[in-house]
């Protein structure tokens, strides 16, 4: 009976022997592999703010609704995980269902490991709404953006909502044109109806 007891005893240590080898080695194994550096990847982010530099606050009141000289605020962000600086563009157009008018546009050269801040600020400036037959048509015929004023004339039919789109396009050396990579996510939209 003694040695059973004695067996279990050193069983026993054996086990916590390697409970306190195998733990310290299996944290340092996920902790090596969590931490390996992501600077391989090399991505430009695309981020769109409301008035208060928050995900919300989009519109100036609670609903999408933005009337004729109602101020909209965004902030637009751009980070740069390139290895190297990048010259971009912003493209911020107004668009409904099926087409849209590029009304803006912001170049800007950003650090590698750096951020980049636009103020957007804009207003619609001139609308109007038209029945003909059985269609209702809304019309924004002119938007003001950070302080320039554009005829736009864009058209959407039956209460179908406008949307901005905001687009990050990247200066190509090779072709020394900014080009859009549709491979990657790297335009946003937010949808407005107008009253």
């Amino acid at each position: 009976m003694n040695s059973i007891n004695l067996q279990e005893i050193i069983y026993s240590k054996l086990f916590i022997i390697s409970l306190a080898i195998f733990i310290p080695i299996s944290v340092s194994i996920a902790y090596v592999y969590s931490n390996i550096d992501s600077d391989d990847e090399e991505f430009l982010r695309l981020t769109i703010f409301g008035k208060n530099m928050s995900i919300s606050d989009y519109y100036p009141s609670e609903s999408p609704f933005i009337r004729v000289d109602e101020k909209v605020n965004w902030y637009v962000q751009v980070y740069n995980n390139m290895k190297e600086s990048e010259l971009i563009q912003l493209k911020f157009k107004v668009a409904n269902a099926t087409e849209d008018i590029a009304i803006y546009e912001d170049v800007h050269l950003i650090a590698s490991n750096s951020t980049y801040l636009l103020p957007i600020e804009w207003t619609i400036k001139d609308a109007k709404v038209e029945v003909r037959g059985n269609n209702t048509y809304s019309m924004i015929e002119k938007i003001i953006i950070n302080d320039n004023e554009i005829n736009t004339n864009i058209i959407n039919v039956n209460g179908t909502d406008f949307r901005a789109i905001i687009e990050l396009w990247r200066y190509d050396i090779n072709t020394n044109r900014f080009e859009f990579d549709n491979n990657r996510v790297t335009w946003n939209q937010i949808w407005f109806k107008i009253r």
